[in-house]
Parts: structure tokens; C-alpha cells; sequence
């Protein structure tokens, strides 16, 4: 590839199921639990014509498919939905600039708890999460540092569509700066020093109760997201 922008995932992998497994996996890195009560299962997620559906669905039966394999080990009460890119992000001297952006519609009740974040493939921190619900209509934008950098801001309408972004730069060797937007307007701007030459797995995620409160919603609940992009720029010197 020639140094410049370039395009690694669009919202062309969201046509259907041949495009979207050419680029996603279904699940987490590390497997079908989090640290949530919402077990991961292929068939909660659909991708069509340029979007994909996520769907949590209660358990039938309280307790029958016992607790989260990941802490803090809660009962599994849903069957849901998540997939990642298989092409890992790392933000480094060759690729020092990433501008990753997506639309969505989330659900905003107690429970539910849709994000879109990347995170280390082999160490944590690094994390980014340029957007997660946690049970009301305030989307967060943080970075994990080895302490929480967050910010809240209140979404009207989360369940309409709104693009979320972040930007990220790297500073130095050490800095990487993120700048991360809602529906174009800048929202707030952090530093981290864990993302330099740091493989990250990025991650669409629809997990629920755990920090998002609980009781978690009785009816199934959906999470739609279309035009996933992630550009990267190439240095000029590599």
C-alpha cells in the first residue's frame, strides 16, 4: 500500500453474511462471556444490506445456563450478540493516525448495555470506548490509562440513529491523543501512554446488566449499528 489513508473495514462488510464474516468474527477474542450476565451466540447476530441487527434475549429458564466465565462471574440471564474486526488496530510510527466512526441506535433501558470499544490483544490496558450505554441515554467515552478517563454525555433519542467517533494520534513515543465525537461535535479529548505498538482488538459489544443495573428489560432488546469505518493513515517515511 502507498503512504496515506487507507480504508481497512466499511459498512460494505455489512451487505450480508459472506461480506460481514470476511471481516468480523462473532463473539470476543477470548470467547462468548464478559463481564456481564449475557452469554454470545452467532445466530444474535444478523448483518443485512449495510447493517447489523444485535439481539438480547432472555434465558428461559433462570439459571440454566449457569454464570459468566469472567468476573464477576454473574448468572447468565440473556443470550446476545457481539462481534470484532479480524484485522487488529495498532497505532504506532508507521500508523499514527486512526479515525474510526460508526452509526448506531441503542436501547437506553436499565440492563442494557451496547458499546463499541477496542482493547489490548495481549495486555489491559489499553481500552477505548468511544461508545457505551450503561441503562439510561448517556453515552461514555473513555480511556483506560491503569485509571479511568471518562466522559458522559447526554444522547437525546439513543434508540434514533447518531454517528460516534474517535480520532486517535499518536503525540510521541509514548502519547497517543484521542478525540472522540458525537454526531460530529467533539465531546472530549484524553491521552493515554498503554496504546503505543499495542495490538488492540476492536469490538462491537452487546452485553447487559452487569455496570448497566439490573434488573435487566423482560422483552428482547436490539442494538442496530451501520457504517462501521476504520481508516488509518500511513506515515510518509515508512
Amino acid at each position: 500500500m502507498q503512504a496515506g489513508w487507507q480504508t481497512i473495514v466499511s459498512g460494505e462488510s455489512f451487505q450480508n453474511a459472506a461480506a460481514f464474516t470476511s471481516a468480523w468474527n462473532y463473539a470476543y477474542p477470548w470467547g462468548n462471556d464478559q463481564n456481564g450476565s449475557a452469554r454470545m451466540f452467532v445466530t444474535n447476530v444478523v448483518a443485512s444490506n449495510g447493517m447489523v441487527t444485535l439481539s438480547a434475549w432472555p434465558v428461559a429458564v433462570a439459571g440454566s445456563e449457569g454464570v459468566s466465565s469472567k468476573n464477576p462471574h454473574l448468572e447468565i440471564h440473556y443470550n446476545s450478540g457481539t462481534f470484532y474486526l479480524k484485522q487488529q488496530i495498532t497505532i504506532n510510527a508507521q500508523f499514527p493516525n486512526w479515525d474510526m466512526s460508526v452509526q448506531a441506535r441503542v436501547p437506553s433501558v436499565i440492563g442494557t448495555w451496547p458499546a463499541v470499544w477496542f482493547t489490548g490483544a495481549h495486555s489491559w490496558p489499553p481500552e477505548s470506548d468511544f461508545m457505551e450505554f450503561k441503562g439510561n441515554s448517556n453515552c461514555w467515552q473513555n480511556t483506560y490509562n491503569g485509571k479511568w478517563q471518562s466522559v458522559q454525555t447526554t444522547v437525546s433519542s439513543p434508540d434514533d440513529w447518531h454517528s460516534y467517533r474517535v480520532v486517535a494520534n499518536l503525540e510521541n513515543t509514548t502519547n497517543v491523543a484521542f478525540h472522540y465525537y458525537i454526531d460530529g461535535i467533539l465531546k472530549t479529548e484524553q491521552t493515554s501512554t498503554t496504546f503505543v505498538d499495542s495490538p488492540c482488538w476492536l469490538i462491537v459489544d452487546f452485553q447487559m446488566e452487569g455496570s448497566s443495573g439490573a434488573p435487566g428489560p423482560t422483552a428482547p432488546q436490539f442494538f442496530y449499528v451501520s457504517n462501521l469505518v476504520v481508516r488509518r493513515e500511513e506515515s510518509p517515511t515508512h
